[in-house]
């Protein structure tokens, strides 16, 4: 089944008649002094405004702060930088970008961490945020449900200790490769005994919903697109004319605030915005 709206795969529960089209011309009809009109429109860009239907305060945070595009995503194409332009704290020994054997996940390029070689590390947070990381590794797997297998495997990790692995959620104490700490708000990537590669790794500053991980690791395993370069970000689904992937840039609007509370839960929506980049 389709979704009405996805952003990075993501499925966005969005209300019932609250999603408005809002394109953007670049330029202006204008009328002459004969009395006729005259067109000096060159373009016109999508654009989508929208409520969400009420979830609760934590997942609507997270659905908040993932259409702002809040995050740093490390595609390693074309440097050590993030996607927000956050240079790493420091690059261990051993840290190569490579370009084939094996071929990178995602883009251009991926990361070598050769056997041996010493830790890198970035401050995607701040010291008290909850946090998110994802990132994709080539080796043998031995966790999850494709434990065994060498070719290129999803991980996620968040600051309450939830696991994941290839889409699957594994036990609170589960080792995942590479990621070794985050600690104050800076993560640590520690090579292995052997030699492994590192690509689109993810961080984001709150805890996701138990219901992304999965949709998470099928957008880049079945559908075979990374997570977007934020604050960029891939938004698809019948809201979209076609159902076609469209680069956007998000952001919330001043609307008014609905909070329901239930069984002892907040519940909140909010209103937002979709432009096409």
């Amino acid at each position: 089944m389709t979704s009405f709206l996805r952003i990075n795969g993501i499925a966005v529960p969005v209300a019932i008649d609250a999603a408005n089209l809002a394109p953007e011309s670049i330029g202006k009809n204008r009328r002459s002094g004969n009395g006729l009109m005259s067109a000096s429109r060159r373009l016109r860009k999508g654009g989508w405004k929208f409520n969400t239907a009420l979830k609760t305060a934590a997942e609507a945070l997270a659905f908040r702060e993932l259409i702002c595009g809040e995050g740093h995503v490390l595609s390693f194409d074309s440097s050590f930088y993030t996607s927000q332009g956050m240079a790493p704290v420091s690059i261990g020994s051993g840290w190569t970008r490579t370009t084939s054997s094996p071929a990178p996940a995602f883009g251009a390029a991926c990361a070598k961490l050769a056997s041996g070689g010493a830790a890198s590390t970035w401050a995607f947070f701040s010291s008290s945020s909850p946090w998110t990381v994802a990132w994709w590794v080539y080796h043998t797997a031995t966790v999850g449900p494709r434990a065994g297998q060498t070719r290129w495997h999803w991980y996620l990790q968040d600051s309450t200790g939830n696991v994941w692995a290839d889409g699957v959620q594994q036990a609170p104490a589960t080792t995942l490769p590479l990621l070794t700490s985050v600690t104050a708000g800076v993560a640590t990537f520690t090579p292995t005994g052997s030699d492994t590669w590192l690509d689109d790794v993810t961080a984001l500053a709150y805890v996701v919903p138990s219901s992304w991980p999965l949709q998470m690791f099928n957008w880049g395993d079945v559908t075979g697109q990374p997570f977007s370069n934020l604050p960029a970000l891939v938004a698809d689904g019948l809201l979209i004319e076609q159902n076609t992937r469209v680069a956007v840039l998000g952001g919330d609007t001043p609307a008014a605030r609905v909070v329901a509370t239930q069984t002892a839960k907040n519940f909140h929506d909010f209103s937002f915005e979709l432009a096409e980049i």
